[in-house]
């Protein structure tokens, strides 16, 4: 099946994580030129920001690209790799780490991520076993206020996780089809762990 087709049938609370905690604000991320920006077609609230990035944080051995959803007040990180192998032809896979309220850097750093926090715990190294050695990986951060996402200062954790998923689900319209059209018709997967696939 096709992420395009997954996209018109599967209902929004599948790609649920709830927050129970709260984080201090980091305040505003500089919106810098050197991000590219793109706008939803249905939801003109919600905008990508997305940059490519170097190997100097983590030795991916392909190309990997960092940004935030921008939704109003709330602000969700991801980090996409593309495949080690065939990128323009592998499927895509978007990581949730549950908790709830976990941060997906976790499975980034700690479990199947491309890279892996060395001994030392001040670098990382390549991570042989990484999935994005056949698959195009995406971890995100979500709900907002989790991990590296971020609310505006006085804005209110997600309280449901319907309202989690609804982001989520259009930033992945928007990640599929403005910021990465190539996957749009490629197999797409969910993965995850804990209460990231319970739902």
């Amino acid at each position: 099946m096709k992420f395009k087709d997954i996209l018109r049938f599967l209902p929004a609370y599948f790609f649920i994580s709830l927050s129970v905690g709260s984080q201090i604000p980091l305040g505003k991320v500089s919106k810098a030129d050197n991000y590219q920006t793109f706008q939803s077609t249905y939801s003109p609230k919600h905008f990508v920001r997305i940059r490519e990035q170097n190997d100097s944080l983590c030795d991916a051995g392909t190309k990997q690209y960092t940004g935030w959803l921008d939704v109003d007040s709330k602000h969700f990180f991801f980090w996409y790799f593309e495949s080690r192998s065939e990128p323009a032809e592998d499927p895509l896979v978007l990581w949730l780490t549950g908790g709830p309220g976990g941060s997906s850097m976790l499975g980034m750093l700690q479990e199947m991520g491309p890279c892996l926090i060395n001994e030392y715990g001040n670098g990382t190294i390549r991570n042989r076993y990484g999935w994005n050695d056949k698959a195009n990986l995406l971890f995100i951060d979500q709900p907002a206020g989790v991990g590296f996402s971020y609310l505006d200062e006085d804005e209110p954790v997600p309280s449901n996780s319907f309202d989690a998923a609804a982001d989520l689900q259009v930033f992945l319209q928007i990640f599929v089809s403005k910021a990465f059209p190539n996957l749009l018709d490629k197999p797409f997967h969910i993965s995850g762990e804990s209460y990231a696939v319970s739902t």
